[in-house]
Order: C-alpha cells, then sequence, then structure tokens
C-alpha cells in the first residue's frame, strides 16, 4: 500500500467560509472540498452513502457538513476499484478517542473483505484521510493500493501518528 502524506487546507476555515456545520465525530469531505465557493457545487463519491451506514451500525460518530435538506451530487467511478470518500478526523476527537482511527480502517477493511469476496484479478482500493494536528493544521493522508494490504493497518496508524506529533 502506497502511503502520501500532504498539507491539506485549514478544514474548520473552510468549513465557516461556505457557511457549513460541524458537530464532531469522523466528517465525509466532498471531493471538491477546497475548491469549493458554495454548497451548491460540493459532489460526494457515490462510496460515501456506505461509509455512513457503516459508520451507524457501528456507532462511530460522524458528522454531516451540509444542511439536512441538502442533497449532495454523487460521483459514480465505474472501474474495478474500491474509491473512499475522504475522511477528516478533528484534533478534538483524536485527544478524546485516540483508536477512532484504527475502529473505523478495520471497520472498512473489513467491508472491502466482504465487497471483494470472488472479484478475479488486482482489488485497488484508494482512501483519503485529512487528520487536523493539534496546531491546528490538517494533513491529508492518502493510500492506495490492493485491498487485501487494507487489512495491514499498522503503516497507516503509524503515519497518523507522525503527523499528529509534529
Amino acid at each position: 500500500m502506497t502511503t502520501n502524506i500532504s498539507d491539506y487546507i485549514q478544514v474548520f476555515e473552510k468549513l465557516d467560509e461556505l457557511g457549513c456545520s460541524y458537530s464532531g465525530g469522523i466528517a465525509i469531505l466532498p471531493v471538491d472540498f477546497e475548491t469549493a465557493t458554495s454548497t451548491t457545487s460540493l459532489r460526494q463519491l457515490s462510496q460515501a452513502s456506505i461509509i455512513k451506514k457503516l459508520f451507524r451500525s457501528n456507532d462511530i460518530p460522524y458528522s454531516e457538513i451540509r444542511q439536512e435538506n441538502e442533497k449532495p451530487g454523487y460521483i459514480q467511478h465505474n472501474a474495478f476499484e474500491w474509491v473512499g470518500p475522504t475522511l477528516f478526523v478533528s484534533a478534538a476527537l483524536l485527544s478524546t478517542n485516540p483508536e477512532i482511527i484504527s475502529v473505523l480502517l478495520g471497520i472498512t477493511a473489513n467491508y472491502l473483505t466482504d465487497f471483494f469476496k470472488g472479484f478475479p484479478g488486482e482489488k485497488k482500493v484508494k482512501l483519503d484521510m485529512v487528520v487536523e494536528t493539534p496546531s491546528g493544521t490538517c494533513k491529508r493522508i492518502s493510500c492506495e493500493g490492493n485491498a487485501d494490504e487494507l487489512t495491514k493497518l499498522d503503516d497507516l496508524v503509524e503515519k497518523i501518528g507522525e503527523v499528529l506529533n509534529e
């Protein structure tokens, strides 16, 4: 699994700029969050609805950044790969629940094991996570590789720990 870490915009500043809300927990960021000028242009990957169901059924707290009456547009990837939505984890959530990342990645890995069951050939996955550091900066952690490798979470969790300790 290839993992890259890069700088990301200040999520809370962008939420304020767009007039979005955040009530805590994991947030699913739209694909065009960084460049959006209004909430009407925001689009989510189709897998966002699956991730929300997984979170609800496993009591993982998550936050909608849109108002209840606003329904996002969805982007569907029609390839033999699974492209997950960008997940945002605040520093506040990590300080109160440091194991949350391991839990949500474990749930996602279990889902992908079932999703790809019986698929021939390479089982490619892509997943981005934005983590807020204690200093308030945000880092994007992008993972790409074979779905079977996602179950080996130690490297990713270690990289997230490095980001938080910068």
